[in-house]
């Protein structure tokens, strides 16, 4: 599984869990929708006329990190000046695979709208993270006999075991959020992974036993070689880079008694890149809210699972697959409270606002 890559798929709040990670252009109330879009926040906050800081947690669990998956966030909005929001989050795959995330967030208003159509709205993120992983770095291991013109015969056997990596990265995160960029329609565009940074050390775990002898002497000599520890810092690569464009309907039903809102996002990989081949992931779904209090939702994509390395390189031919999910909310004022399920996939949120 790619670590860089993997993460992001895992991001954003339950409410776009809810809906199979779409929903870019929903202005959700979690802290943790500056993880989608960093923008959003601050759609919220301009509209919320009780609420000036908020916080949030969550815990879950899903594909990419069956272990454990938690949240937890706090948000401050000071009127005209923006939100300013801060998360964290742990996500581990099993006790040798895990990472720690903290990630701060500013958002403001871009520039007012021009009726019909809405303001903008604007944010970046930067997140860093601070990873361990075990991973094989030998992809096969046997014996290997050849003879030489000498009459030297070589048998080699590689052996390999878990090697462990430890690393630290910084990524940059722009979103941008338009409201009603037509008549009952939003839009917004994200770029993850814009820019990122990595510093980290690799020990692979391998050993290479090699008996050479002599039919003729019966000389034999064994050699062993470990293979040293590697640092590695630089510049994420641009395949990592992903953008994100997003719309989202959103219409009255009942005389007014319910919304209905049906997001929809296409996420590139490699699009900034000329190196690799762009592949597109699609993300969608509906959400009825009934009287701004109770929600349902259901999701569907057509995106990633579990990203592998070769896959986000482009070389890799298992990418895209079905996803379903479905998720309900109950808002108050003050406090809303969220769960979603998918297939492998769970999580329950609660957040508080002031």
């Amino acid at each position: 599984m790619d670590i860089i890559v993997a993460p992001v798929l895992s991001s954003g709040g339950l409410r776009h869990k809810g809906l199979a990670g779409a929903g870019t252009s929903l202005a959700a109330d979690e802290v943790s929708t500056q993880l989608i879009n960093p923008a959003l926040i601050n759609t919220y906050y301009a509209n919320a006329l009780s609420s000036r800081f908020g916080v949030y947690t969550s815990y879950g669990r899903d594909e990419r990190f069956p272990g454990h998956g938690a949240t937890a966030g706090v948000s401050f909005s000071r009127d005209t000046l923006g939100v300013l929001c801060g998360t964290g989050r742990y996500l581990q795959h099993d006790t040798n695979r895990y990472l720690y995330e903290a990630s701060i967030c500013y958002a403001g208003r871009l520039f007012e709208g021009n009726p019909p159509q809405g303001p903008v709205d604007v944010g970046i993120t930067i997140r860093y993270q601070l990873y361990r992983w075990r991973r094989d770095y030998v992809g096969t291991s046997g014996t290997f006999v050849y003879s030489p013109a000498d009459s030297l015969v070589d048998t080699s056997n590689v052996h390999h075991w878990p090697g462990r990596e430890k690393g630290h990265r910084l990524f940059f995160d722009l979103g941008f959020f338009q409201k009603r960029v037509a008549q009952n329609l939003d839009f917004s565009l994200v770029f993850h992974n814009l820019l990122g940074y990595g510093w980290d050390k690799q020990k692979p775990g391998f050993l290479l036993d090699s008996v050479v002898f002599n039919p003729d002497s019966s000389q034999r000599h064994v050699v062993h070689a470990v293979q040293e520890d590697e640092d590695k810092t630089g510049w994420t690569a641009g395949r990592y880079r992903m953008t994100t464009v997003g719309i989202a309907f959103h219409t009255p039903i009942l005389d007014d008694k319910a919304t209905v809102m049906i997001p929809l996002d296409c996420r590139f990989f490699g699009l900034l890149d000329r190196g690799i081949k762009v592949r597109t992931s699609v993300y969608s779904g509906i959400e009825a809210g009934f009287g701004e209090t109770f929600f349902l939702r259901f999701g569907y994509a057509r995106a990633p699972s579990i990203p592998s390395r070769t896959a986000v390189a482009g070389t890799g031919s298992h990418w895209n697959v079905n996803q379903f999910s479905g998720g309900a909310g109950l808002h108050t004022d003050h406090i809303r409270a969220d769960v979603y399920v998918a297939d492998a996939s769970w999580g329950v949120g609660l957040g508080v606002g002031f």
